[in-house]
Formats: C-alpha cells, sequence, structure tokens
C-alpha cells in the first residue's frame, strides 16, 4: 500500500471499478481495470469501520463519496473528494447497526 500514489483531488467517475478501504477510496481512474501507480487516485474520507457510500447530495447531477457511520451519513457535499468542516454535511438517520440504502426516493 506504501506504493500508492497521493494525487490532487479529482472527480469521482460512477463507471469506474474502486475499492474502499481503512477510510480509503482506491480508483480506477483510467478505467483500465489494474492498478497504475501514479495514474489512479486515492481519496481519504472517512476511517476504518466506516460504510462507503455515492449519491447527488446537492442534486446537481453528479455523484459524490461519502460514508455511513454509526445511524449518519458523512457526505463529500462539494465534490472535492476530502473532508471540509463546514462545507461537507453529516445527517443523522438510523443508528448504529443499520445499513445505508440509497436512492431516489422522489
Amino acid at each position: 500500500m506504501n506504493n500508492i500514489a497521493r494525487t490532487a483531488p479529482a472527480p469521482i467517475n460512477p463507471d469506474n471499478i474502486g475499492v474502499f478501504r481503512n477510510g480509503q477510496f482506491i480508483v480506477d481512474y483510467n478505467v483500465n481495470n489494474a492498478w497504475d501507480n501514479g495514474i489512479d487516485r486515492v481519496y481519504t474520507f472517512g476511517k476504518l469501520g466506516d460504510i462507503p457510500i455515492m449519491g447527488d447530495w446537492d442534486g446537481n447531477g453528479k455523484l459524490k463519496i461519502g460514508v455511513f457511520r454509526n445511524g449518519q451519513f458523512i457526505v463529500d457535499y462539494n465534490r472535492n473528494n476530502a473532508w471540509d468542516n463546514g462545507i461537507d454535511r453529516v445527517y443523522t438517520f438510523g443508528k448504529a447497526g443499520d445499513y445505508p440504502v440509497m436512492g431516489d426516493w422522489t
């Protein structure tokens, strides 16, 4: 894991594959289904035990990352793939032990 390059934030394409490991979204940025050091991206958002989520938090049609932790949806509201206190949002819905579900309910 030490060989993974940390690069500047860039939008996550929802059609790309990736994994969530210990609070990091590790994504196949160039969509070749293989890890390419220096090209693919790692975004730290969350921590060990969080459940990764994606959604359109502000209704602009673009997916953003987030995590679900103990009944809280912690979301990257401004889509820069990093936590910004005072800008990003926390919504409480549920409780510890619940699993998040996402959808366009309207």
